[in-house]
């Protein structure tokens, strides 16, 4: 009976492992292979967004190229001329006249007068209509103004009274051959102002009133100067430049020429004395007395050093 080997310590740390014996690692966990399937179901799902996508924009890009390259189509426009729409305008102010909108009714014809009054391209039948209806606009809205005005004045409502009068009176000017109506107008301010105790506003209104009838209201303002109107301006006499008396004037002509051939010392050519201007009669104005200033001489020199001449005066 052979001994069982002994070994040594050394010996066993010396030895190598035994590759040959197979290991056992242990169970493998059964949901790692179902974390790897989810995780690439995740990865395949964003791979197929991202694609979509690129190919939605590239699909995009592709129609709008092609819309650049389509020609390009013909705007339908209406022919409507300025004409077609004045007419347009003088329908609706007639609607408006019917209405009794004198206002809205001027204002509709003011544009169909501006649009086909003095086109080429209207028909003389068009610009007869819109020139006959504007007048009549006019005139119907500038006295309705007026009436305003005489309602306003009942009312002791002098400021708008009389800015409806010169309302009146610039609406009726628009429309040719309306003198008659514009005095009017312009008297109607002056009583206005006469009524409200000024008598120098009325003068003023029925000056320009007189202005366009001439003689036709002379009786308001003689009514307006009896109320207490200011007259019209005189210049006084001071200011008016006088005549020279007879011995006074220059006298040119012979009495100053000298014959050609005997010139005395200085003299030359034709000599006649200056025209002397007209002077204004007053009392000639008092000069005033201008104080100079003088500066002082600049000097670093010590006083005692300086002369009598250097010394600035005073000093």
């Amino acid at each position: 009976m052979t001994p069982p080997e002994v070994s040594s310590p050394s010996t066993d740390a010396l030895a190598m492992p035994d590759h040959t014996v197979a290991v056992d690692l242990g169970t493998p966990w059964e949901g790692d292979g179902q974390s790897q399937a989810s995780s690439n179901q995740m990865i395949y799902l964003v791979l197929a967004c991202l694609v979509l996508s690129l190919t939605t924009f590239s699909g995009y890009v592709l129609w709008q190229r092609k819309k650049l390259q389509e020609p390009v189509k013909s705007v339908a426009t209406d022919n409507v001329s300025a004409a077609d729409v004045g007419m347009d305008n003088l329908r609706q102010a007639q609607a408006a006249f019917k209405a009794k909108r004198y206002r809205e009714a001027q204002g509709f014809a003011q544009v169909a007068f501006d649009l086909v009054g003095e086109l080429q391209v209207a028909t003389d039948e068009q610009r007869k209509s819109v020139t006959g209806f504007y007048r009549q606009a006019t005139l119907r809205y500038a006295g309705s103004l007026l009436d305003d005005a005489q309602r306003s004045s009942q009312n002791n409502e002098v400021n708008q009274a009389t800015g409806l009068a010169v309302q009146a009176a610039n609406m009726y000017r628009k429309v040719p051959d309306t003198t008659k109506e514009q005095a009017q107008a312009w008297a109607m301010e002056g009583r206005i102002y006469l009524n409200s105790g000024d008598p120098a506003g009325a003068l003023s209104a029925y000056s320009k009133a007189d202005s366009l009838r001439p003689g036709a209201y002379t009786g308001d303002i003689r009514q307006a100067r009896a109320q207490g109107a200011p007259p019209p301006e005189v210049l006084p006499q001071s200011q008016v430049a006088q005549p020279l008396p007879p011995e006074e004037q220059p006298t040119i002509g012979p009495a100053n020429t000298v014959p050609p051939g005997k010139r005395g010392g200085g003299y030359r050519g034709h000599h006649t004395d200056p025209i002397p201007q007209a002077q204004p009669v007053g009392p000639a104005p008092k000069p005033r007395n201008i104080p100079i200033y003088v500066p002082p001489k600049r000097d670093d020199r010590p006083s005692w050093r300086k002369k009598a001449s250097d010394r600035y005066p005073g000093s």
